[in-house]
C-alpha cells in the first residue's frame, strides 16, 4: 500500500513526475541499439527470414520510444509551469533551460525517423516488399 500511495504521490508532483518520464525515452533508446546493429547484420548478410520479426519489434521499440519522448517533453513543460511561475530565474539558467526544451522538442524526431528508417528496411530495392 505503501508503494501505492508513493507511486501516487510522484504523479501529482510535476517536478517527481518529469523526473520519472524523462528516463524512458533514454533507456529505451539505448536498449534499442542492439537490435538496431542485430537487424542491420542480418540484412547486411541477406538473412530475409530472419529480418522480420527483429525489424517490426524494432519497428515498435522506437515507436514506444517516440511517445515516451512526446509525454517526456509535456511533463517537462508542466513541472517548469508549476515550479517556475512565481520565481525569477537568472539567464544563465534561463539560457540552460531554454537549450534543455529545445533539445526536449527533437528527441520524438529522432525516435520517429528511426522508426520510419527501420521500416522502410522492408521496402527491396525495386519496389518490391519482402516482409
Amino acid at each position: 500500500m505503501k508503494l501505492f500511495s508513493s507511486l501516487m504521490e510522484t504523479m501529482n508532483d510535476p517536478q517527481r513526475w518529469h523526473a520519472v518520464t524523462v528516463h524512458w525515452p533514454i533507456v529505451l533508446g539505448v536498449l534499442g541499439l542492439p537490435m538496431l546493429v542485430a537487424l542491420w547484420l542480418l540484412i547486411a548478410a541477406r538473412a530475409r527470414q530472419a529480418t522480420p520479426v527483429l525489424r517490426w519489434i524494432t519497428v515498435v521499440f522506437y515507436v514506444l520510444a517516440m511517445i515516451s519522448a512526446i509525454v517526456a517533453e509535456r511533463s517537462g513543460d508542466h513541472a517548469v509551469d508549476s515550479s517556475l511561475a512565481d520565481i525569477e530565474i537568472t539567464e544563465e539558467a534561463a539560457d540552460a533551460l531554454s537549450h534543455h526544451r529545445e533539445m526536449a522538442e527533437k528527441a520524438w524526431l529522432f525516435f520517429a525517423g528511426t522508426a520510419l528508417l527501420t521500416a522502410a528496411t522492408a521496402v527491396g530495392k525495386i519496389g518490391r516488399a519482402h516482409v
